[in-house]
């Protein structure tokens, strides 16, 4: 299985940290996608476009994102041994996954079929924050087989310091109202 890995940036001059965690471990592609006019949603499509005729999965991390050591054969074995179309790793320091709170493109995998089937990202979003959301509440709308992966480890650095801006909740209580409610009632995005 070929991995390729999308890295976004957001106004940071680069990003090498994430790329030197890289180095080293079997991926097949790798793009980093400067900041795309303020629209990560875009970004992330340009980058995922741009490789995915040379790989089977792409994993979506951040230029504030450390992956483990083990990340690419972490994700790559998830993917071999499930039968799955997405998967979100394990997020630790800033930001916090677990099995019942991700859709965090800090470490969010998907197959490049799943992906073409879905379409992306919703550019409509504005900057960063919201649009991974929606992604994965897309994705789980249409049936898609998504699931965590413990073992498949990315620290985040810092601490998002995302804009709630109006116009991304208005968008995301359009599309999902039911489970924008239950994430500020409970807490959990799944």
């Amino acid at each position: 299985m070929r991995v390729g890995v999308v890295i976004s940036t957001i106004s940071r001059e680069e990003a090498t940290g994430t790329i030197t965690a890289l180095m080293g471990q079997p991926w097949d592609g790798l793009f980093l996608v400067r900041d795309y006019g303020g629209n990560v949603a875009k970004s992330r499509n340009r980058g995922w476009r741009a490789i995915a005729d040379f790989c089977d999965v792409i994993a979506f991390t951040d230029d504030d994102c450390i992956p483990d050591f083990n990340f690419i054969e972490e994700g790559r074995k998830f993917f071999e041994d499930n039968w799955i179309d997405f998967m979100q790793g394990k997020v630790t320091g800033g930001i916090e996954t677990s099995k019942d709170f991700f859709f965090i493109t800090a470490n969010f995998w998907a197959k490049v079929s799943a992906l073409k089937n879905i379409g992306g990202f919703d550019e409509e979003y504005l900057y960063a924050g919201d649009e991974d959301l929606d992604f994965g509440w897309s994705i789980e709308k249409e049936g898609s087989k998504v699931s965590y992966n413990p073992k498949c480890i990315v620290t985040h650095v810092t601490k998002p310091k995302h804009r709630v801006l109006a116009h991304n909740q208005a968008r995301l209580m359009k599309k999902f109202p039911e489970r924008l409610t239950k994430l500020f009632r409970e807490n959990t995005a799944r």
